[in-house]
């Protein structure tokens, strides 16, 4: 966490999403995926819904991975006691 802050602290906003947004990001495969990217690009489109898969960055570490299966659980199960 202190790496995470340590990075962000001084940035802005826009320095923040040009970084998550980056060309070799989760962020945009998942928009190319979902056939979103464009409408993000022109404005159309600022938030969805879709979830972005981590899989990639926690696959290679078991403790890491079970957490974001167990949060990905955790979703689903919020999901079903909103409906």
């Amino acid at each position: 966490m202190n790496e995470i802050v340590s990075f962000a602290r001084h940035k802005i906003a826009s320095d923040l999403v040009k970084y998550t947004h980056g060309e070799n990001s989760l962020w945009r495969k998942a928009a190319i995926e979902y056939g979103l990217l464009i409408g993000f690009e022109n404005g159309k489109l600022s938030k969805t819904d879709y979830l972005i898969d981590f899989t990639p960055v926690v696959d290679n570490d078991s403790y890491l991975k079970e957490r974001y299966e167990n949060s990905l659980d955790f979703l689903q199960f919020a999901k079903q006691i909103k409906a």
